[in-house]
């Protein structure tokens, strides 16, 4: 039947119909113009114990990053009465932070919005197992415990995951497999430049890796910086050699004592100079200068000069290229800015001669607090919490989950880029792994 809207009446009336129609969800069919549209639901998600950035929802259409603390997530599509719906975690928090899972995550919209959804975290728990040593010959290389080290002292990771180790005057190298060789240096004290075990070292105190692969060594005893190649080439990048403090281009500035070494996100490498109570930072051209200490020791917060430090055994660097140091005398961690400015990030409480140091992509500094032989978390808030350790006074190695665990002297600590930490555990001359559990 046609329709034919000849009058300016006519027209009006069929525009307030149609309009009228389109306000509705269904229309036609007999009903009544003033029938109320159908209803559609939101769909929400509670969340509860997230301390950390990471964790993304999605219902397969969208997905919603939820920021630490977060305990609610909205999504903006909505449903209609019928319809299904999946919420799944499309990422997990990053490392040795929250494992969170997911209930009621699916089902049929019925007539009222969903939230029955929830998503609860919890702190993920600390597998400790021995990666490497262990042989009678503590100079022997192979596979695991087929490796002996006879008195390690720093770690390191590079980018593939190889793990590089202090062995007195040797500087071990640690597939992802286990298998352990020698990279460079040797059994005796020396200060030789070379390849490999025609190099020698003079007690390496402090190892770091740039994005090439080299290594950098704080050569304790030589008062040097010296830099180690992938193919084991050693040649020496800053310092004289010379027991001293001076600044300036790298063969004629001096160290006493360094003991630490990480490198920013600029090449800019900093060395935690001991004897002298310094940060000592070298550019990439070799130019070394003071960023922070007043050269005597003490524990005073400040800028620059105005600053000083106890005994200083580790160091290590954000994504922010803030420095982190472990004050051993003064059983504090501090904390410098790129312009010097230092402050104390946590203190006293907790810890018992804090060694080494490394941190998470969120900003938790893990710490290897050697007297308590414990590792510890400290959040980027300054909350301090055992990882995993039993703790002091039971002088052993045990492997186990969390507590359960005992380290005999934990010393130093580095984490790959998937958020496994490697321990230096002195005392028994091994070296530990921890991972999520």
């Amino acid at each position: 039947m046609a329709i034919y809207l000849d009058t300016p009446r006519a027209w009006s009336q069929f525009l307030v119909a149609t309009v009228s129609c389109l306000a509705l969800v269904a229309c036609g069919g007999g009903g009544s113009s003033n029938s109320p549209a159908q209803s559609v639901y939101t769909l929400s998600t509670s969340v509860s114990n997230l301390t950390v950035t990471g964790l993304v929802l999605t219902d397969g259409a969208e997905i919603v990053p939820v920021p630490a603390g977060g305990t609610n997530v909205t999504f903006q599509n909505k449903l209609n009465s019928g319809a299904s719906y999946s919420v799944t975690i499309a990422k997990q928090p990053a490392g040795f932070t929250d494992i969170c899972t997911l209930s009621n995550g699916s089902g049929t919209a019925g007539s009222s919005n969903i939230s029955a959804i929830s998503v609860r975290c919890q702190p993920a728990q600390a597998a400790v197992s021995t990666f490497a040593g262990g042989a009678p010959d503590h100079t022997s290389n192979g596979a695991g415990s087929a490796a002996g080290f006879r008195a390690p002292t720093k770690i390191t990771v590079d980018v593939a995951g190889n793990v590089y180790v202090a062995d007195t005057h040797s500087i071990r190298k640690i597939t992802s497999q286990g298998l352990v060789t020698t990279l460079a240096g040797g059994l005796i004290a020396g200060n030789a430049d070379g390849v490999g075990t025609a190099a020698s070292f003079d007690y390496i105190f402090g190892l770091a890796t740039d994005v090439s692969g080299n290594v950098y060594v704080a050569d304790y005893f030589n008062n040097k910086i010296r830099k180690v190649s992938p193919a084991g080439v050693v040649t020496t990048f800053a310092g004289s050699g010379v027991q001293g403090k001076s600044d300036g281009p790298a063969a004629v500035a001096s160290f006493f004592g360094p003991t630490s070494i990480a490198i920013d996100s600029h090449g800019t490498i900093y060395v935690s100079d001991s004897q002298n109570g310094l940060i000592r930072k070298i550019t990439s051209e070799g130019v070394v200068s003071s960023l922070a200490g007043s050269g005597h020791f003490g524990n005073v917060d400040g800028t620059g000069t105005s600053a000083s430090f106890g005994s200083t055994l580790s160091i290590a660097i954000d994504k922010s290229d803030y420095l982190y140091v472990s004050d051993e005398d003064n059983n504090s961690i501090r904390k410098i800015t790129p312009t010097g400015v230092v402050t104390t990030f946590s203190a006293l409480i907790g810890f018992d001669h804090p060694g080494g140091l490394t941190l998470d992509v969120d900003g938790n500094l893990f710490v290897a607090d050697i007297m308590n032989q414990q590792i510890k978390k400290v959040t980027p808030a300054g909350l301090v919490s055992t990882l995993a350790g039993r703790g002091p006074g039971l002088n052993t190695d045990v492997d186990g989950i969390g507590i359960a665990a005992n380290f005999y002297l934990p010393v130093d600590i580095s984490r790959d880029t998937s958020g496994t930490l490697y321990v230096v555990d002195a005392g028994a001359n091994l070296i530990r792994k921890i991972t999520a559990q």
